[in-house]
């Protein structure tokens, strides 16, 4: 009887353990989820909620009111992002306080002096890192449809221009990408963009051309070759399948007889 008590207990802790894990895989936040809301006091006293910017392009920065780390990059969320696209009606920087034991009024505002930040700071928001599986000195950013598309895995610092790639393909492209080159593009477009599986390329040429059509990641590898081809002149449309690409920022360049046009991509 007591070999089968311990045996049950070993099966129940195991059940256990099993229900944990994968409760804690299934609230894993990643990108292309649809981003928690949450509800924070900022330093202000205003109540906070992600809901509150339905529609905007979100850029969140997690930090610590203690942590060097994010005082020494804090700065840079202010110049890089919010200086940069905070005058925007579509656009919305927002920091977190995640260190919720010693956060309050006193401490973020000392973080807000010495970063000189001035888009809102929220305080006491330690349940981000349940709500997102992350911790602090993080980057996310969320899309205009409230889904997660970079979500930083490191510090801050080593991660900022990979969340700014992702803000500029996000702002840059609202349903049809225009690629731009040294001349006026020849009526170029990239739809749909953001895209699922197939994206398609518009472009009109005046004469005869060769049209050459690749993609590239953001660390200048090559990841799709279109075949070149000479096309007439008139309207083309060439589908281009992005389905085995992960999702992220990505840049299509086109060139026609010599002439190079690029974009931004953005894979859902």
């Amino acid at each position: 009887m007591e070999g089968l008590m311990m045996f049950s207990k070993r099966k129940l802790f195991g059940l256990v353990m099993a229900i944990g894990i994968s409760g804690t895989f299934l609230s894993a936040q990643n990108v292309g989820d649809d981003a928690p809301d949450f509800s924070y006091q900022s330093l202000t006293g205003d109540t906070v909620e992600l809901s509150d910017y339905k529609g905007k392009v979100v850029f969140l920065f997690l930090f610590g009111n203690g942590c060097s780390n994010c005082v020494y990059i804090g700065n840079d969320t202010e110049t890089k992002v919010h200086e940069v696209y905070g005058g925007r009606n579509d656009f919305q920087a927002l920091g977190l306080d995640l260190w919720n034991s010693t956060s309050s009024v006193t401490t973020v505002t000392a973080f807000k002096s010495t970063t000189k930040i001035t888009y809102p700071l929220l305080l006491k928001a330690g349940d981000m890192e349940e709500k997102y599986s992350t911790t602090y000195d993080r980057a996310i950013v969320i899309d205009r449809e409230g889904k997660i598309r970079h979500k930083g895995t490191t510090i801050v610092n080593n991660d900022l221009g990979n969340a700014i790639s992702v803000l500029e393909g996000l702002l840059s492209t609202t349903g049809t990408g225009v690629l731009s080159g040294a001349n006026a593009s020849p009526g170029i477009r990239i739809y749909p963009n953001p895209v699922d599986e197939n994206s398609n390329i518009h472009f009109n040429l005046e004469s005869e051309e060769s049209v050459d059509i690749r993609i590239f990641n953001l660390a200048g590898q090559e990841v799709i070759n279109v075949e070149k081809q000479i096309y007439p002149a008139g309207k083309h449309t060439r589908e281009i399948p992005v389905q085995d690409l992960s999702s992220g920022v990505y840049v299509l360049r086109l060139v026609i007889s010599g002439e190079v046009y690029t974009g931004k991509m953005l894979v859902n």
